[in-house]
């Protein structure tokens, strides 16, 4: 039932990934990124609709070299997980199929009339006293955390009733030579609020300006009363917003924040290795006051837990380490049920009414064995979600630490009640009889319970991995919601991607569970290894998918997730062990049984060596490493500019620049009036002679100005700021972080905005060419100089003229890469040098290290 299920339902995603409608959910992460999506046009419109394997053969032909470019470290450690199950269940099955097979099998006494089950192949067919011998990568690109750490419990200081005074002066006094700058944390509550509520009234009003679109170009007749009145409510909600906009920037001043401030900081030092150095230091004599650590990644940050305090964290970890216990412990409550359904023949005593079931052909072996598991893997599907819940309030400062603490509580869980509670709920059914009278023999029977758990086991890799991993890849959620969200707003509206971050908390548990029951099982039932083949293949040709089209990479840990996988995997290896130790006792092979001892302290000895060998340099960024980049960077000329992007990438959400102007002026009517035929025609005819005879007075600008910029070196900077400046002074800005909806497509948004915009700023920075993006848009702009007149200014920061004139230093780096990554592009690369030299040549203006950007701006 599994395997068919599956059939059908990954044949039914490979022909909903070939519609273009399904593309928001299907291709969600190469739409936010403004990659263009290919349907290619099929030769018969029935190819569109028939299954194809195309996206499997994608999944084997990626090399990991491409995954961690284009995806990150995180991602190559689901796919490297996947693969090491692949590979390890893969050689024991080929000895657990040739080897330990035939020997369980072997073992047992055949009846007449006996039916072959799972046990056949157990262990638990070998005779107590046989004789059967049973033989068996961190130089990444530039992140501003290793430039930034994160100070909490800051003191007050007293004579400025403020904390960051007291920032700068104890860095300036104790790190006067790498200490670079610092970014307090606020209780920004009431402006986050605002934010958001001057964002949704911009979507109401674009929302408003689409539907009257709509309802034009359906009836252009239609009465002017209800546009009318359209109107009227887009200018108030207009009104509105100009009125939250101010109050954003009254929340913003200094004076405002600096009521708001918690003991919280982020301080920036000049390199790398002045950082690494500040962050494993103790600052103070108290503990407790001047805490430093490394800083999470930008993206990574959890600006929710800056709040909480440093010396009530462990109430809170406390908190949530008893909430999860209990969550565990009342679980077993529906496992044990569903262990109860899966022994048909104790439940036919303990509930008369189950017979009825063995009457109905076929309906038994779906109740004992496809329904427990299907019901036990409706149960866990809530559990990470659950703990993810519980660990966000946990304290973390980091994202990624919520997910991983999370990852750990949801493996317990799991360990806990699918495999140890399943185990054990399913003999207990055998023990209640014997419990009382017998309690001598609850030992042997718990370790051959273990034997007897296999057809549930491979009932549950089945289901969670056949039906589990093709029911992720169709996305069925999705579908549903984009189905309701098409049929209340209409296919006309263009959609956003469904973009969602990776879900490690729940795919990682849940992989190392079947890890785990995979090598606890390898001896004792080997007929389940190659079903675990089967699916580690299946959820690597899955995620493979999910990871390239679908889920987004929100933050970037280095790989930090792999401790707690290899951790898993010698856990299981250990568990593993020990259950062999019981099972030899049972079958009275003490020297085997004592023999096997020796193996658990050489795992334990070997995964204590792997701690002192191999986790340091998952948590700590070691100050040679350091060194070494700062003296790449410093040869380069990047060190400085990697120091200012670093200070840039931790403004708190409510103090970044947004842009809440509508895509286009309330000028524009709503209104359509009734006119006649003819003066619609005269009208347009005037209209076209006005364009052919100067098209310069006449054309309406959707954009003042157009800014072109690299996003990581300025965007919290100076185009931060330029952008803010030209708002409040009127000018209607063209900025791609916030106007731009994610997913939009290059030749409909950007280039669109460049064409009807009346002047374009270009910020060239050190890091402007390594971007194919900023490129291209370069490109166009230049073009658009030629033919639509568009004004082009350049503004030089901390880069000169000739450096972006004659690619030299920084951009000829970069085009010398782009050149060796683009083989078969290089006409393309020509072209991007000649824009620079044309840009360059443009009368500009410089901008210096030294020179106050807001001022400057």
């Amino acid at each position: 039932m599994n395997i068919g299920l599956a059939f059908v339902t990954l044949s039914l995603f490979s022909v909903l990934k070939k519609q273009p409608s399904n593309a928001a959910i299907y291709y969600a992460r190469p739409l936010s990124h403004r990659r263009h999506v290919p349907f290619h046009s099929p030769p018969s419109p029935l190819c569109r609709f028939l299954p194809s394997v195309a996206w499997v053969s994608r999944a084997f032909r990626v090399s990991e070299g491409e995954i961690i470019d284009a995806y990150g470290l995180d991602s190559l450690v689901i796919i490297r997980l996947f693969k090491f199950g692949i590979k390890f269940f893969a050689v024991c099955s080929l000895v657990g199929l040739v080897v330990l097979l035939p020997v369980n099998y072997g073992a047992q006494e055949v009846e007449n009339g006996s039916s072959f089950t799972m046990d056949s192949f157990t262990i638990s067919n070998v005779k107590i006293g046989s004789n059967r011998r049973i033989q068996q990568i961190q130089k990444l690109k530039h992140r501003p955390d290793q430039f930034t750490i994160v100070v909490r419990e800051i003191p007050l200081c007293i004579e400025h009733k403020a904390r960051d005074c007291c920032v700068d002066h104890f860095f300036s006094k104790h790190y006067p030579n790498t200490y670079y700058s610092y970014q307090m944390v606020y209780r920004t509550d009431d402006l986050e609020e605002s934010v958001n509520q001057a964002k949704s009234l911009a979507r109401k009003i674009e929302d408003m300006r689409e539907s009257c679109m709509a309802k034009r170009s359906r009836d252009r007749l239609s009465l002017s009363g209800l546009l009318h009145q359209e109107t009227s409510k887009a200018a108030l909600l207009e009104e509105k917003l100009q009125a939250l906009s101010h109050k954003i920037h009254q929340l913003q001043r200094k004076d405002i924040l600096q009521k708001k401030e918690l003991p919280v900081a982020f301080v920036t030092f000049k390199s790398r290795s002045g950082a690494a150095a500040a962050a494993h230091l103790q600052q103070h004599s108290h503990p407790l006051l001047w805490i430093t650590e490394h800083a999470p990644e930008p993206r990574d940050v959890s600006w929710r837990n800056m709040r909480v305090s440093y010396r009530v964290v462990p109430l809170h970890r406390l908190g949530v380490l008893i909430a999860a216990s209990l969550l565990t412990v009342f679980f077993a409550i529906p496992v044990t049920a569903v262990q109860g359904i899966a022994k048909y023949e104790k439940l036919k005593k303990w509930f008369p009414p189950a017979m009825a079931v063995q009457f109905i052909p076929g309906l038994s072996s779906i109740v004992t064995g496809f329904l427990p598991s299907v019901v036990l893997k409706g149960f866990i599907y809530i559990v990470p979600f659950t703990m993810f819940a519980m660990a966000k309030i946990s304290g973390c400062i980091a994202r990624s630490k919520e997910e991983i603490k999370a990852c750990n509580m949801v493996f317990y869980f799991l360990v806990g009640n699918v495999f140890f509670w399943s185990v054990l709920s399913g003999s207990l059914l055998d023990l209640i009889g014997e419990f009382i009278t017998q309690p001598n023999n609850i030992p042997s029977h718990l370790a051959e319970a273990v034997s007897a758990q296999a057809d549930f086991f491979v009932t549950y890799i089945l289901t969670d991995g056949l039906s589990g991993f093709s029911m992720e890849v169709i996305q069925p959620g999705m579908l549903i919601w984009d189905l309701l969200k098409s049929c209340a707003y209409g296919r006309q509206r263009e959609r956003s991607p469904y973009l969602y971050s990776f879900p490690y908390f729940r795919i990682i548990p849940l992989v190392s569970l079947s890890v785990l029951i995979g090598t606890v099982y390898a001896v004792v039932a080997p007929f389940l290894l190659p079903f675990l083949v089967v699916y580690f293949c299946l959820g690597y040709v899955v995620f493979v998918n999910q990871i390239q089209d679908v889920y987004e990479t929100t933050y970037e840990t280095c790989g930090q997730y792999w401790p707690y996988i290899h951790h898993y995997i010698l856990l299981a290896i250990i568990l593993m062990q020990i259950t062999m130790i019981g099972l030899f006792g049972l079958k009275l092979k003490p020297a085997a049984s004592i023999s096997t001892i020796p193996l658990i302290m050489f795992t334990w000895m070997f995964s204590e060596y792997c701690k002192m060998r191999f986790l340091p340099s998952f948590h700590h960024y070691s100050l040679l490493d350091a060194a070494e980049n700062d003296e790449v960077d410093e040869k380069c000329g990047l060190l400085e500019l990697r120091c200012e992007s670093a200070m840039n990438a931790y403004y708190p959400p409510g103090l970044r620049p947004v842009n809440f102007m509508a895509s286009e002026s309330t000028s524009t009517p709503l209104v359509v009036h009734r006119v006649d035929k003819h003066r619609k025609r005269r009208r347009f005819l005037r209209k076209e002679m006005e364009q052919r005879v100067h098209p310069s007075f006449i054309r309406r600008w959707t954009y003042d100005v157009f800014l072109s910029f690299r996003g990581e070196d300025t965007r919290f900077g100076f185009t931060g700021h330029l952008y803010n400046v030209l708002c409040q002074k009127g000018i209607k800005t063209f900025m791609d972080s916030e106007t731009l909806e994610r997913g939009e497509q290059i030749s409909a948004t950007i280039f669109k905005a460049i064409e009807e915009s009346r002047m374009a700023i270009i910020v060239f920075s050190k890091s402007y060419a390594s971007s194919t993006w900023c490129l291209e848009e370069l490109v166009r702009i230049l073009d658009c100089k030629k033919t639509k007149k568009l004004r082009v200014y350049p503004v030089f920061y901390n880069v000169h003229p000739s450096e972006v004139r004659h690619q030299t230093g920084c951009y000829g780096l970069h085009l010398a890469n782009h050149e060796s990554k683009m083989r078969c592009e290089q006409e393309k690369v020509k072209i991007w040098r000649m824009a620079l030299h044309e840009a360059a040549n443009i009368a500009g203006w410089p901008f210096q290290n030294g020179r106050v950007e807001i001022c400057y701006c």
